[in-house]
């Protein structure tokens, strides 16, 4: 999280930053209105100074006694009257002190205090919105507030971590948010905060106590802002326990019903994917117009592809590769069975049918751009240590700069989809789960033709739906797909889910390590043996999203059945980790390990799938060994055997599935979610990658995501 902050003074906070930057005449107008009401006076030099303000450190009592005076200040600034050019503002944000009053929020974990907040008032008068008693409202608060009297490094370190874990509630709690803003204050001292997808600041402190023109601005902009100002979405709106998203421009209206899933991020950049079932509306939002969809709330960098885009560009490249589909002598000329069901989809004009797909999209707001002028800063929220650790004991060699830190600015995206689908680790039947797999696979074929990677295979990416009583599958989530040829020259980062990922993607290396070239026994020389041409980065392949689909299939047999051995092994191998374990590692380089292991571990309901994992798992090994060996790492016809080993193969699994009593599977979580570790279904961590092409990490995508989900019925 230290890697999202950066600092700037106060004066490019106000530019760049604050809701809007109060103009001369508009502070001038506060200081007069707070002289009128006594809450300032004059001194000997004609300085304008708060009134009863002293030092906080030499008072006696509580925070909220002691930091009264500033309650005066703001209560005074309500009745200001902003200069000409403002002149239409009204004041929308009142301060109120509340230290003994909780926040509610939708999240029950939560129970955090803050001294106080600048509220929103909506109908209500200031009065009520500070005198009414119960909890305060999250999804009112504007602006969160710390006090602490002194400025200790343990106060003022302590002020920090409560600001950015308020602000974090506050902008994931409540869906409105696009940015949210906190005032820390220790001692004489104020500094300010604003929280986004992006980045977040803190302006450097100034002396609230000699710069009453400074204070006077900072709240000027927090109490007249509008609420779009202050981070509200106008595009949502909140209706009893629904909200209705408009799409502006297309004037469509779309009410949420249910949340499907949320992916929460530990940090407060980042995406903040949500998924509804929801139903489009009228404008009045009195009557439903249309069958239930699905709706993706998400943040994406502001220059990155969006998914309709993407899947756009997919399907006319699908639809352009019929020709050498159906070529008999073409790329599928060894696989007469893959190429005439391909070339039928193709010819029918079907191959949509294997995504879900997108029924209209709107890209929203822009996050604020990073101000020229801001600097990274880290250990804005660890405590200093009084004695510095010896240098055997730092976690980094202090002589190297820190990494350079890349705060690209996001857009929101929402996508809405045609269907509403089940999850495959929602679905409680092998047979089920069979059926949505082989489609699964008929997509990634097309996907292959087509030239391109989708990048993302896993139990959620993998939907099912019933046509006529049998089930059948659909692809999802084509936000990550590339071109093949397109993806960088650098390493892909590890992207999608950890349980699914490709060994070599997680490891960053290949699973055949290079080769010498041989030299004709009882020659020596002084000179080092060549090696072999250096390859190429490791980078996502046609193969790689196989082997996800086969990670998929073998989680499905370990974990989905109650059966204490299976699952203990499922444990060790599927894990919420970037690293691989060393018992996944085993699977993968071990040639005999997974055949000990299943056959040792496997209920006997699906013993009879063993085997043909453990055979395809030696093809997947034996495919990428050759062609590493071979160097034909970016030669897309070397991926069609094993394109055509994966057909045979689920078609035997199909065929097994077909033939046999239909086996019960239990996917669902069986205990809270956990940042790291074993066990829990994959659907509730996942790792979403980077948008960027050039290398440069996305910021908020180095943690895993928690997610709160909700099964589809």
């Amino acid at each position: 999280m230290d890697s999202e902050f950066v600092v700037c003074d106060l004066d490019t906070f106000r530019e760049s930053y604050l809701p809007f930057n109060p103009s001369e005449e508009d502070i001038q107008s506060g200081l007069r209105t707070l002289h009128d009401r006594g809450r300032a006076s004059f001194d000997a030099q004609n300085n304008l100074w708060g009134k009863n303000f002293t030092q906080p450190s030499h008072h006696n009592g509580t925070e909220t006694k002691i930091f009264s005076s500033l309650q005066g200040i703001f209560d005074a600034l309500t009745g200001c009257r902003l200069g000409e050019a403002n002149a239409a503002r009204r004041c929308n944000f009142v301060f109120c002190s509340h230290p003994d009053r909780p926040l509610s929020a939708d999240t029950p974990e939560y129970n955090h205090r803050i001294d106080g907040s600048f509220i929103r008032l909506g109908l209500r008068s200031p009065e009520d919105v500070c005198t009414t008693p119960g909890p305060i409202s999250m999804a009112d608060v504007g602006v969160s507030v710390k006090f602490k009297t002194n400025k200790l490094d343990k106060d003022v370190y302590d002020n920090r971590k409560k600001i950015l874990s308020a602000s974090n509630h506050i902008i994931n709690d409540d869906i409105r948010r696009m940015f949210t803003f906190g005032i820390t204050v220790e001692g004489d001292e104020m500094s300010v905060w604003y929280f986004s997808r992006s980045h977040s600041v803190k302006s450097t402190p100034f002396n609230f106590i000699q710069n009453l023109k400074d204070l006077t601005a900072v709240c000027l902009s927090f109490m007249f802002s509008s609420d779009e100002e202050m981070g509200y979405d106008p595009c949502v709106t909140q209706s009893k326990d629904d909200y209705i998203y408009h799409f502006e421009g297309k004037d469509r209206y779309f009410r949420t019903r249910r949340l499907i899933a949320e992916y929460r991020s530990l940090c407060i950049t980042g995406r903040m994917t949500r998924i509804w079932e929801a139903v489009e509306v009228n404008r009045e939002q009195t009557r439903e117009i249309r069958k239930p969809v699905v709706l993706k709330d998400v943040w994406l960098d502001a220059v990155a592809q969006t998914e309709k885009q993407i899947q756009d560009e997919i399907f006319h490249d699908i639809q352009a590769s019929s020709e050498s589909v159906l070529d008999p002598h073409g790329q599928l000329e060894e696989f007469p069975a893959m190429r005439a069901r391909l070339g039928q989809v193709l010819a029918k004009g079907r191959y949509k049918e294997y995504f879900l797909r997108i029924e209209c999209d709107y890209q929203g707001k822009i996050t604020k751009p990073l101000a020229p002028s801001a600097s990274p800063k880290r250990g804005l929220f660890d405590t200093p240590l009084s004695t510095p650790p010896p240098t055997s004991q730092c976690p980094f060699n202090p002589t190297r700069a820190p990494p350079q830190m890349y705060h690209t600015p996001r857009r929101q995206y929402r996508v809405v989809y045609n269907e509403v689908c089940k999850a495959m680790h929602d679905l409680d039947s092998l047979q089920a789960i069979t059926r949505a797999t082989v489609d699964c696979l008929t997509a990634l074929q097309l996907l292959y033709c087509a030239g391109w990677v989708h990048r993302d295979i896993s139990s959620g990416n993998i939907l099912a739906y019933e046509v006529e009583g049998t089930v059948r599958g659909k692809l999802a989530d084509l936000e990550y797909a590339k071109k093949f040829a397109s993806t960088p020259r650098c390493s892909d980062p590890r992207t999608g889910t950890p349980f699914f990922m490709p060994f070599e993607i997680q490891r960053q290396q290949y699973i055949s390590p290079p080769s010498r070239k041989s030299i004709p026994l009882a020659i020596f020389s002084e000179d080092p043996t060549p090696s072999t041409p250096a390859r190429p980065p490791v980078r996502f392949n046609f193969q790689h999203d196989l082997e996800s689909l086969w990670w998929v299939l073998l989680w499905v047999v370990t974990r989905g059945l109650d059966h204490a051995p299976s699952r203990k092994f499922a444990d060790k191998v599927f894990q919420h980790q970037s690293e691989a374990s060393a018992e996944r590692r085993s699977v993968i380089m071990d040639e005999t390990y997974l055949l000990d292991e299943l056959e040792k571990c496997l209920h006997p309901s699906v013993q009879k799938y063993g085997a043909s994992l453990d055979q395809c798992l030696m093809q997947l090994r034996a495919s990428y060994e050759q062609r590493e060996q071979a160097g034909n790492l970016e030669n897309p016809a070397s991926y069609t055997p094993i394109h055509g080993t994966m057909d045979r193969f689920l078609k035997f699994w199909k065929s097994t599935v077909d033939k046999n009593d239909d086996v019960r599977i239990d996917l669902q979580p069986k205990r809270a979610p956990s940042t790291g570790g074993s066990a829990n279904p994959p659907h509730q961590t996942k790792r979403e990658p980077p948008e960027d092409d050039n290398g440069e990490p996305s910021q908020g995508n180095r943690s895993l995501k928690r997610i709160r989900r909700l099964s589809i019925s």
